[in-house]
């Protein structure tokens, strides 16, 4: 996960056309720094004696890179982003960068919600099927809410 801003953009001057996503996939440094933080600590626990029972050979990148440029440029030729992109919406004040509030309502509009993965400000360690799941029947719990009120 990165740590971008404003990476929803209009298409040129057509709103007909979808608006494009930039993930700006690691320019943000300390995105590399926590990536080449990770290299690491994967490269230690691979040489543990239970690990290299079960660890044949390393396979990507293809040598050892000793050098912490090297590894980095490695991160940065091999990154892409992941199947559920999230974060491009963030649930968080506006003073923070958020684009919904805490009931889902995109700021400045009256009766716009998003309720996909795009609110969760943080990338999460478990599939996210289940906690769209949850954010659709929460979403679907205020609509009706705000219905009755």
């Amino acid at each position: 996960h990165t740590r971008f801003t404003d990476p929803l953009k209009p298409s040129v001057h057509d709103s007909l056309n979808p608006p494009i996503l930039d993930p700006k996939l690691l320019s943000n440094n300390f995105d590399v720094a926590l990536l080449l933080a990770g290299y690491r600590l994967m490269e230690k626990l691979v040489n543990t004696a239970p690990m290299k029972k079960i660890v044949q050979h390393q396979t990507l990148p293809p040598i050892i890179l000793s050098e912490d440029e090297h590894v980095e440029a490695f991160i940065r030729q091999a990154a892409q982003p992941g199947l559920h992109i999230m974060g491009s919406a963030i649930m968080a004040s506006r003073e923070l960068g958020g684009v919904v509030d805490a009931r889902l309502k995109v700021y400045g509009t009256r009766n716009l919600r998003i309720v996909d993965a795009s609110i969760i400000p943080v990338p999460l360690a478990c599939h996210v099927q289940a906690t769209i799941y949850a954010i659709a029947e929460k979403a679907a719990d205020m609509i009706i809410a705000d219905k009755s009120v």
